[in-house]
């Protein structure tokens, strides 16, 4: 599904919601600024010194329709961005890469990177017809398997990326089968059509209340081939237990078809809620792939730990610590939240990291940032 098919998808639902009667139109609106100084280099100093800048804006509408036999409903999401300085040149870097993104001015891998940047995309464009015994939807989606947070060895459609100060999810072109199973299971059936039937991707998981407070998935999957990606068939699983503290593990092993050992693929951890404070931790175990070949460009060896304080109805203190065997590499970050106003929020932020590469032994980022939400 190409960029013309989502943009008629959107289209759709924004006249849908503007001109059908009996449907609710749903509009919302966040803007968020932020700047950056930064340090990149050896443990002396001798690296560079740097600013980066990014104002992103995002629009969201969504529509649906009145119940009856066949309720309709549909979302589309535009994201666009201003960068500048460092945020320009990673930005730029990463352009030589498939995205679903529009750069102003347009990429040429022979034109150095501006000094500032214009990034616009549709996030998201899908629309949904639910019968009431399953639900449809076609276009572009977030889909988010497994249970955990950052490593998701079972989530095989999405990819990440950062987003501010915060990690998300990408959506992809799909469509999406979804029924429900008793009173708390679902079979999700999903499909990721390509030009080729063989270099498509498809997925069934079924997932549902095993025991009290114990969510158990089970997926099994087709990986297609193409021009970089190996095709393979792949089994998972995942659970959540609440305990109080709750506790979370996937596992994912995968066949390639040109034979080769099975890749298999791990994750585990727990969060805990203590009055105000909000404990989680992660351990992630790649099966060995190289960095280049891992979904999350991920060593073998990965941890992540976080700590979260809400020390006042508007203040909330974060502290992130996340280790990677590949290039032994350590990031810590230490953010303040501050309500200043309904709907808007002021952030300030010290992120620091090391490796064991002598050109980026260290790096260094001191940031501010302000959100609007309408």
């Amino acid at each position: 599904m190409g960029r013309p098919l989502r943009t008629i998808l959107a289209c759709l639902a924004l006249g849908l919601g503007l001109g059908a009667p009996g449907l609710a139109l749903d509009l919302s609106w966040d803007l968020e600024s932020g700047a950056y100084l930064g340090y990149a280099g050896p443990w002396d100093l001798s690296g560079s010194l740097g600013y980066g800048s990014a104002t992103t804006s995002r629009i969201e509408l969504s529509a649906a329709g009145p119940k009856g036999p066949v309720r309709v409903s549909g979302r589309a999401s535009l994201e666009t961005a201003i960068l500048t300085g460092q945020a320009a040149a990673k930005a730029w870097a990463l352009a030589a890469l498939p995205a679903d993104q529009v750069l102003a001015p347009a990429y040429s891998s022979t034109s150095p990177a501006p000094e500032a940047l214009l990034t616009a995309r549709l996030r998201t464009a899908w629309l949904r017809l639910d019968p009431g015994w399953a639900s449809l939807t076609l276009g572009k989606q977030i889909l988010s398997y497994g249970a955990a947070p950052l490593w998701s060895p079972v989530d095989i459609f999405s990819s990440l990326e950062a987003s501010g100060l915060d990690t998300v999810r990408r959506g992809v072109d799909a469509l999406r089968l979804r029924v429900p199973l008793g009173d708390t299971g679902m079979a999700d059936l999903v499909g990721l059509p390509r030009g080729k039937p063989g270099e498509g991707s498809y997925a069934l998981r079924l997932s549902g209340l095993a025991l009290p407070g114990l969510d158990l998935g089970l997926l099994g999957a087709r990986r297609g081939g193409g021009a970089s990606a190996q095709a393979s068939w792949l089994a998972g699983a995942d659970l959540k237990l609440d305990l109080g503290p709750s506790f979370f593990g996937e596992l994912s092993l995968a066949m390639p078809d040109a034979g080769g050992e099975p890749v298999l693929r791990a994750a585990w951890g727990a969060d805990w809620s203590i009055g105000d404070l909000v404990l989680a931790g992660e351990y992630y175990w790649n099966g060995g792939l190289s960095p280049g070949l891992d979904p999350y460009g991920a060593g073998s060896h990965n941890a992540y730990l976080s700590l979260a304080w809400r020390a006042s109805d508007f203040l909330s203190l974060v502290s992130r610590l996340q280790w990677s065997s590949a290039q032994d590499a350590l990031s810590g970050m230490v953010l303040a939240y501050l309500d200043v106003a309904q709907g808007a929020r002021a952030s300030l932020y010290l992120d620091l990291g090391r490796s064991d590469s002598a050109s980026l032994a260290l790096t260094a980022l001191l940031g501010a940032g302000l959100s609007l939400a309408f």
